[in-house]
């Protein structure tokens, strides 16, 4: 679940909205290209919360051959702050899927 839902409505704006989506598309988007979740404790990101300074950074597994760009993607939609993470329409511009789906 996005860090959002873990911490008090007064410190994002009270508002849960689309941007818990992104998080989870960037949970499922790692699990399919590293065959793990990229946070494993729920009690850290509960302590964190939106605090992205004291949030623990994504560490990306050695194995496999994953583009910068798709970690870079990763990244953005697994910012902690929900007013960082991008929106459905700008994840369509992002070079990553640009360069997949053929879009230049």
């Amino acid at each position: 679940m996005a860090p959002e839902c873990f911490v008090r409505p007064q410190e994002f704006g009270g508002i849960v909205d689309d941007k818990v989506d992104i998080w989870s598309l960037g949970v499922v988007f790692f699990e399919m290209l590293f065959g793990q979740q990229p946070y494993t404790n729920v009690e850290q990101i509960m302590q964190f919360g939106l605090v992205e300074s004291s949030f623990p950074p994504i560490e990306f597994p050695t194995q496999g051959r994953v583009s910068n760009e798709a970690k870079e993607f990763i990244q953005m939609l697994l910012a902690p702050n929900p007013s960082r993470r991008p929106c459905i329409r700008q994840l369509f511009c992002h070079p990553y899927i640009k360069k997949q789906w053929g879009q230049r």
